[in-house]
Formats: C-alpha cells, sequence, structure tokens
C-alpha cells in the first residue's frame, strides 16, 4: 500500500460536508446511492460552471437507467421566486426497491423547494435517505445549521474539510468501479467542452 492509499484510507473514514458531490451518478449506477436528485438543465443551454456539467452529464447517465428499468425516477418543479412563471425540474432518482422512499420524497421536497411547509414526515433526516453515513450527517448538521459559529470559523472548516472529501470521493469512484485518475480524466474533458 503506498502513501496516498493509506493517507485516503484514514482522510476518508473523518466525516465530511457533502459526501457525494459530483460523483451521485456513479454512486447510483453502481447501487451504492439509494436516491438523489438534480436540476435537469435543457439540452440547448450553454453550462459554464464544471459542476452543473458533471450533474448535466450524470442525469443524461441516470434517465438512461430509467429507461432500461435499472433506476426509478419523479421530477418535482420548483417555481423560481424571481420568475414564478419559470419552472425549474429537479429530477428525482432511486433504485427501484426505495420506490415509496421515493415518493415520500418528491412530495416532501415540493414543498420544501417551493418555499413550503410539508406535513410528510421522513421518520429521520434527509441524509440517511440519500445514503450518507451517519458521522456526515451529523458533521453537516453541526457546522451547516450551527448558529454558534461564526461564518468565517464554518468557511475555514469546510476548507480544510475538502482533504477528507476527496478522499472519501477516491475510495468511494473505487467501490463503485471506477479509477479515481479516469474520473478526474472525465471531468477535465468536460471542463475543456
Amino acid at each position: 500500500m503506498n502513501l496516498k492509499s493509506l493517507r485516503n484510507k484514514f482522510l476518508s473514514q473523518l466525516p465530511v460536508v457533502g459526501p457525494h458531490a459530483d460523483i451521485e451518478a456513479e454512486l447510483m449506477l453502481a447501487g451504492l446511492k439509494p436516491i438523489t436528485w438534480t436540476v435537469v438543465v435543457p439540452e440547448d443551454k450553454h453550462i459554464e460552471d464544471l459542476r452543473i456539467k458533471i450533474r448535466h452529464e450524470g442525469r443524461k447517465r441516470l434517465d438512461e437507467a430509467v429507461k432500461e428499468g435499472k433506476l426509478i425516477a419523479i421530477d418535482v418543479e420548483q417555481a423560481l421566486p424571481q420568475d414564478p412563471g419559470n419552472l425549474t425540474i429537479i429530477r428525482h432518482y432511486a433504485q427501484p426497491e426505495n420506490e415509496d422512499k421515493l415518493k415520500r420524497i418528491a412530495a416532501f421536497n415540493t414543498n420544501a423547494f417551493n418555499g413550503e411547509p410539508s406535513s410528510i414526515d421522513l421518520g429521520v433526516d434527509m441524509g440517511y435517505h440519500l445514503g450518507y453515513r451517519k458521522r456526515d450527517i451529523l458533521f453537516f448538521n453541526w457546522i451547516i445549521n450551527s448558529r454558534l459559529l461564526p461564518d468565517k470559523l464554518k468557511e475555514k472548516i469546510i476548507d480544510i474539510n475538502r482533504y477528507s472529501q476527496i478522499a472519501l470521493r477516491e475510495r468511494l469512484l473505487e467501490q463503485a468501479g471506477h479509477s479515481p485518475d479516469e474520473w478526474y480524466s472525465y471531468v477535465q474533458s468536460l471542463d475543456a467542452n
């Protein structure tokens, strides 16, 4: 085992904010994530932001898996406050065995994304439904939702935490059957376009 592997093994055990950021499609397609969602960007819209490009390309692969019957999906509409006549579609995906959870989460998010209270009880924190580890959920809630920590300190903690997030991403990519180096090359190719 080389030094990078040892470092990643240690760092990937620490809690992270956004444990599945940018690799939701890979995890869903490998059956390692129960539920996710992403904004549906129209095909004719030019995308500048790399993270949006990653999610857009991932969404296309997830849509293909839905067509093949490997995943299920429900669309949720979000009215934008600045443009209420223009709706954004947020497509929710799930492994087929999570159909009931997907319906509840889509109904919950229909209200949440439109600024309305929801009567739907998810039973547990949303992070559990999304397949996050308990330590990641607790860390997220403590850092992001804390009113005790100043914003600058939160930003610094999240900045330091990015190394653990990278280590976890690489470990999860390997579990999903992807080489992290190949995934980073794929991301660079998206950034070049």
